[in-house]
């Protein structure tokens, strides 16, 4: 088991959401996404934990999830799959997800 397998397994015993967000090396990664995510805690008073995860790297989450591309981004909440996007993802479209939960 690797450090990002540890963390998602940490971050799923808790709480909070999760927001994973699977990337490879040919693809940028959304650098505002933990900027995004920090506003969005202080403003509402949740916390979403965030995992960040290289395909290139981390074969057993991608198969796990069944991650056939990069990006993609799935939210969770206790091992349970909440949504899940394949493709870019926009501020907007972050924070409309996360009001929903």
């Amino acid at each position: 088991m690797n450090n990002k397998t540890e963390a998602l397994k940490s971050a799923l015993a808790t709480n909070h959401l999760v927001l994973v967000e699977f990337y490879n090396s040919s693809e940028s990664r959304n650098a505002w996404l933990e900027k995004v995510i920090e506003a969005y805690n202080k403003e509402t008073g949740r916390h979403i934990n965030v995992v960040i995860v290289n395909m290139d790297e981390n074969e057993e989450l991608v198969n796990a999830y069944r991650v056939a591309m990069a990006p993609a981004f799935i939210l969770l909440l206790r091992k349970k799959e909440l949504w899940r996007k394949l493709g870019k993802l926009t501020v907007d479209e972050l924070q409309e997800v996360l009001s929903q939960f």
